[in-house]
């Protein structure tokens, strides 16, 4: 009950004790095995993978899944041409948790929209 999340849970909560629970639901969800290699695959919209460099993900999950959008497949040359149109930042300073309130994210995010790579 002393962490961050508590207090975070406790501020929008409209019935706070039901804490416990939602921690129990959250780490069932967690637990859960999923594989979205297909769906990511998939994707159509040009999309930006955002990760901390002390995130909660391995680092090979992380570059599985910009390599199923096409990344991290080589060097993309000296004129880019061989560039995946997706995008992945790794923020330095960043856990999963932190991620949300770090500066790092919205300059990240703001710069992707505004060089016309999202919505391809």
């Amino acid at each position: 009950m002393s962490t961050p999340l508590y207090d975070a849970y406790k501020a929008v909560a409209p019935k706070v004790e039901d804490f416990p629970e939602f921690v129990e639901r959250m780490g069932r969800v967690i637990r859960t095995p999923y594989d979205w290699s297909e769906q990511v695959k998939g994707l159509k919209p040009t999309t930006l993978l955002v990760y901390g460099d002390s995130d909660m993900f391995e680092a090979d999950h992380i570059i599985r899944f910009y390599q199923l959008l096409g990344g991290w497949r080589g060097d993309a040359g000296w004129d880019g041409a061989g560039m995946a149109r997706h995008r992945l930042a790794i923020l330095p300073g960043v856990t999963h948790y932190s991620m949300s309130d770090a500066p790092a994210l919205a300059e990240t995010a703001l710069a992707f929209l505004g060089n016309g790579d999202a919505g391809s």
